[in-house]
């Protein structure tokens, strides 16, 4: 859980001693609240389980939370004398930089976990050693999607991949997917993984998303969706937050991946990261707008989205607006 201050449209970024002054700027509940957040504004119902500090960037991430519509901070309790994790991205045209500061993995969420009702579908970090909550969650029913981030810690283990035995959907980017099977194209790395788990997504920015199906050897694949990117951050996770929307839907899986790319590259278009996950209404309007865009068949995506908010009715809320000069066009009434 992290509170993000992005700093954008900087040139370079400062060198010892120098000020430089970005044209934009943002801030956002980050980490794992970006999975959150994207769930809970495509109308699904969503417990956020994290720990949060006392100290006063907790109490702001607490507060634009808790002005989210069908997310549940109740299990995520205030944790006394924690700092909440920190991250300040300064973006130029070319990339971003970081500097973060928090401890991972503060404390164990067992009993936490254990407060949240029977779940459909929920995320975890995958790591070394999945805590027992996990197998235990999967072995009343829910379906569990597991992630990776960029593996510094333990140099891209394979002991790490043994624990895609406790997985049915693994979600990661092509980056991280060549590093972790030690292969040189996509197709050799997501074979590879179906060896470990029932179903691997590949994401690949904009060059789209792969699905491979071990149980059945079906590869699917949408394609990119190439808009401006303002800011990267959180599309990953809005991307892994739609996939696993749609798991109760009967679409088929390309459109699933077609879904969670168009709503990846919503967020890309904003800044910061769950500030600029989209409500159904927002991707509703922002897919119209966006079609000559798409090389690929929208309807099911389109049918799926009207069939949510008749669900849902005009019950969207975003997060409360950071001080930001992002695209007027993506405020939302």
């Amino acid at each position: 859980m992290f509170l993000d201050v992005v700093m954008a449209g900087i040139s370079v970024p400062p060198a010892p001693g120098e000020e430089v002054w970005a044209t934009d700027r943002a801030l956002s509940p980050g980490g794992i609240a970006n999975a959150a957040v994207g769930a809970a504004r495509l109308g699904a119902s969503t417990a956020l389980v994290t720990a949060i500090g006392d100290d006063e960037v907790g109490d702001l991430v607490s507060d634009m939370l808790g002005a989210e519509k069908r997310l549940s901070l109740a299990p995520s309790g205030r944790q006394r004398g924690m700092q909440t994790a920190l991250s300040v991205a300064l973006s130029t045209a070319e990339d971003r930089s970081f500097i973060s500061h928090g401890q991972l993995d503060p404390i164990d969420l067992a009993s936490e976990v254990d407060a949240v009702g029977h779940a459909a579908t929920m995320f975890v970090a995958l790591d070394l050693e999945l805590p027992t909550w996990v197998r235990k969650r999967r072995a009343a029913g829910t379906t569990v999607f597991g992630g990776v981030g960029w593996d510094e810690r333990h140099g891209w283990s394979d002991d790490v991949l043994t624990q895609l035995q406790h997985v049915d959907v693994f979600v990661l980017n092509e980056r991280e997917a060549l590093s972790y099977t030690r292969t040189s194209t996509v197709e050799h790395a997501i074979s590879r993984l179906g060896e470990f788990v029932a179903m691997t997504v590949i994401t690949r920015g904009p060059s789209g998303a792969l699905a491979f199906d071990a149980g059945s050897g079906v590869l699917s694949e949408s394609p990119g969706i190439r808009v401006r990117a303002v800011d990267p951050t959180g599309a990953g996770d809005e991307f892994v937050a739609a996939l696993m929307r749609t798991a109760s839907s009967d679409m088929a899986v390309a459109d699933r991946l077609l879904f969670a790319n168009l709503c990846a590259s919503y967020t890309a278009s904003g800044l910061g990261g769950a500030v600029s996950n989209p409500t159904l209404h927002g991707l509703e309007s922002w897919l119209l707008g966006h079609r000559s865009e798409i090389a690929a068949d929208t309807s099911a995506v389109s049918d799926l989205i009207t069939a949510w908010i008749d669900d849902c009715g005009h019950a969207d809320q975003a997060l409360p607006s950071s001080p930001s000069q992002t695209q007027p066009t993506r405020k939302e009434k």
